[in-house]
């Protein structure tokens, strides 16, 4: 899963594109419940809207890691159910926003997460070690590459002890999407903004009062989207090489064909689509550039370069995962198993699978 990445990014992400969804399938329907980073990653561990976890915002009140934590529902997630049924679990990348990597969150076998941006120095938690890489020189993409191999390593290796699922995160792109690896500056270049109806609409008295009352976007204003776009694709590359890798690992190891890859991100973000964009990002909207993401799966039983215009949403796959490792999902879930669509095996209702 990356971090506030817009659909149309994807024409950096080959490996995600042809061995992903070429090899799997394209939910082409596929939505976060709400498009910010904090509820969108409790409503996938949790399965639930934001209104039932009680994170509905990035901080507190009623938002952040320690609205997770202190309501109890950190208890019981996705992680905590696989991790007892005997599944390895990892999370290596972006947690929650606040956490400060002053503790491992249960459920986890393996945990290597990156604090929050506001915790003093540039600090990371692997198991029960902090780790601070102030003045140490390197990306945290890399460092993340090297974990998550690590991890599925070790899982493949023991693999006829039990099944593994890493929850790779990565904290890329992000605005400003500065966070790549030098190797990748050079690329993109050239690239310009995209071209669609929506960006820097021209008559919006037919939206909201806030989308109304925002200035046209400047001849400032397309340099520095020009050049955030330019970084997105740059860091989203990144992401891709350190797919590429895993696929490879899985594919020698002869356990490809037999897991399930999934590729999402938390949310979308505008960029300047009905004026609107933002140093930190411009989401937590109902529009399509915040909401839709893109979602490939590829695993046993899903039909390879498949699509599936189904509506779908985050708050699916914890259930999903559930009913793949043959557990009943807990009931407090809001979302339902995916699998009947991945499989082209569904009955609808309200257009979603039962």
């Amino acid at each position: 899963m990356t971090d506030d990445q817009p659909v149309d990014t994807m024409i950096a992400m080959p490996e995600v594109r042809t061995r992903v969804r070429d090899m799997g399938m394209s939910l082409q329907n596929a939505y976060v419940s709400e498009s910010l980073c904090c509820p969108s990653r409790t409503s996938i561990l949790r399965g639930q809207y934001p209104h039932n976890t009680g994170v509905e915002r990035d901080g507190p009140p009623n938002g952040g890691v320690q609205t997770f934590r202190g309501n109890g529902k950190e208890g019981s997630t996705i992680a905590t159910l696989l991790n007892d049924s005997g599944y390895a679990t990892g999370l290596v990348g972006k947690y929650m926003n606040v956490y400060d990597a002053s503790y491992t969150p249960p459920g986890w076998s393996y945990w290597y997460a990156k604090a929050d941006a506001s915790t003093p120095g540039d600090r990371a938690r692997e198991n029960d070690t902090v780790i601070d890489y102030a003045g140490v020189p390197g990306n945290w993409g890399d460092r993340l590459d090297e974990k998550a191999m690590g991890f599925l390593d070790r899982s493949t290796d023991q693999a006829s002890d039990g099944p593994f699922a890493l929850f790779f995160w990565s904290g890329q792109p992000h605005l400003q999407a500065g966070d790549y690896a030098e190797r990748y500056a050079n690329m993109y270049t050239r690239v310009a903004l995209p071209s669609k109806p929506s960006f820097d609409e021209d008559d919006v008295s037919d939206k909201p009062q806030w989308v109304q009352d925002l200035p046209r976007i400047s001849a400032g204003d397309r340099d520095q989207l020009t050049q955030w776009r330019r970084n997105q694709l740059r860091s989203v590359k990144q992401v891709d090489d350190t797919v590429g890798k895993m696929l490879d690992l899985l594919d020698q190891r002869g356990e490809l064909d037999n897991t399930y890859v999934v590729f999402t991100t938390d949310n979308g973000t505008h960029m300047g689509e009905h004026r609107w964009f933002g140093y930190h990002g411009a989401k937590n909207t109902a529009y399509e550039e915040a909401a839709n993401v893109p979602m490939y799966v590829r695993g046993p039983g899903v039909g390879v370069g498949s699509t599936s215009g189904k509506l779908v949403l985050n708050n699916d796959l914890a259930p999903t995962f559930a009913r793949i490792a043959g557990l009943a999902p807990p009931s407090y879930v809001d979302g339902r198993s995916l699998l009947p669509v991945w499989r082209k095996r569904c009955s609808l209702a309200h257009g979603r699978a039962e």
